[in-house]
């Protein structure tokens, strides 16, 4: 039970995530010759409360990173028949193991660098 208990407050928590990846205005571009062609930006705001430590705001990166690509690439491939994006489980689950996976490797060499909530993932995870 109390096991359930720290998969659901983790959960709560990366629906609130430290990062959020914003959708910057969807401008007409003419890209590899493709007249008509959407080019789509994404902006990626690390929460100020990180930045003070390089660590946190590597690995987020690297999530934020992961989202990105989501976005613009493996979502197509993952749904094909999807029209448009939509945020799946699938990516939330793979981006979130991506992080507990990039936090623990930098743990390995570094074992004074600590964060609760990553510090949590990687116990789920494991």
């Amino acid at each position: 039970m109390e096991n359930r208990s720290l998969i659901t407050a983790i959960g709560i928590v990366a629906l609130c995530a430290f990062f959020s990846i914003k959708t910057i205005s969807s401008v007409s571009a003419t890209e590899n010759g493709s007249e008509g062609f959407k080019k789509v930006l994404f902006k990626i705001e690390v929460d100020k409360d990180i930045l003070d430590n390089p660590a946190l705001v590597s690995v987020w990166s690297q999530y934020g990173k992961l989202k990105v690509k989501w976005k613009t690439e493996i979502f197509r491939t993952e749904f094909p028949n999807e029209s448009i994006y939509r945020p799946t489980f699938k990516e939330e689950y793979e981006c979130r193991l991506h992080l507990a996976e990039q936090w623990e490797k930098l743990k390995e060499s570094n074992p004074q660098f600590s964060d609760r909530y990553l510090d949590n993932l990687v116990k789920v995870k494991n």
